[in-house]
């Protein structure tokens, strides 16, 4: 071989070894190629929740047999994500990877696939509290509606707030304990008191009325969770969890409140007598009274 040869084969090597060591620092730093053949940066998915041998899904392929789940080095865009075990309803939620950033998802519950288990033969009873996992049932007398006068109601008091109702007019407001403030107006129409339950954890209040689930904050932010023609007889938050018991209608159902994409919504059972819907404390238990007894079923 000539010398030029050698000058020419050695030129090639060194370009090649150029050139993969580039690629190889590129893929190192988190870039991919696309099949396009655009070189960009890439993200990262976090998933997490319980029960902890969920298995994961990305775009249909298994990813992960436990949780938590990461899965780096994902091309921009729009991932098909799925959450399952046996026995248990699924999660899926569709969310966008971005470059150099990490997408979360780390609250995620599957609630179980069970009947309910009958707790007592008693047809009496309207009225369920907890004491631990045990059932405490009552007979408990039926509320009087409040006649519409010229009046205020204080529902909850939170964070030097409060959540105010006023009969005559239908109207939700919030006041402070400062009296310097105004109250502020909600856009909440409520012919009769609503159902209002307050969360710590996220420092809001879920407030239900007839056919309206809301979400608000402390400052005054509203969301709606859902509107349904079916008449809202219960809501209440789930521990510490980002989720609502509602008794909607015939039917028990647990709503997902992270709204990116879509709600997951599990309907737990349809039972058109269900009435004294209640959980307890661990949010492990629903239990319900109707025409045959009071009931109790495991939701996790």
């Amino acid at each position: 071989m000539t010398t030029r040869g050698r000058h020419i084969i050695f030129i090639i090597f060194v370009v090649l070894f150029a050139a993969t060591s580039a690629l190889t620092l590129l893929y190192a730093s988190g870039y991919r190629v696309t099949r396009g053949g655009r070189v960009v940066e890439t993200g990262i998915l976090f998933v997490n929740g319980k029960p902890r041998d969920a298995h994961g899904f990305l775009n249909q392929k298994l990813v992960g047999a436990k949780l938590p789940l990461r899965v780096p080095h994902l091309i921009p865009g729009s991932y098909r994500i799925r959450v399952a075990k046996d026995g248990y309803h699924a999660w899926e939620k569709t969310l966008d990877i971005r470059p150099r950033e990490t997408a979360f998802a780390t609250e995620l519950v599957l609630w179980k696939q069970a009947a309910p288990e009958q707790r007592s033969a008693q047809r009496d009873i309207n009225k369920i509290t907890w004491d631990g996992d045990e059932l405490i049932m009552q007979r408990a007398a039926p509320t009087v509606s409040i006649q519409k006068k010229e009046r205020i109601k204080t529902l909850s008091h939170q964070e030097k707030r409060f959540l105010l109702w006023e009969p005559a007019s239908d109207n939700l407001m919030l006041a402070y304990d400062d009296t310097d403030t105004p109250p502020q107006q909600l856009s909440i129409a409520a012919p009769k008191e609503p159902i209002v339950a307050w969360n710590p954890e996220i420092k809001r209040w879920l407030i239900a009325t007839a056919h309206e689930l809301w979400l608000l904050g402390s400052d005054g932010a509203l969301t709606l969770v859902e509107r349904t023609s079916a008449e809202i007889k219960t809501a209440l938050f789930l521990a510490d969890y980002p989720y609502v018991l509602a008794h909607t209608g015939d039917d028990l159902r647990i709503l997902e409140l992270d709204d990116r994409d879509r709600r997951n919504v599990v309907t737990l059972i349809t039972r058109p007598s269900a009435r004294a819907v209640t959980v307890n404390a661990a949010a492990t238990l629903v239990a319900f009274a109707d025409d045959e007894g009071v009931w109790a079923m495991e939701i996790k």
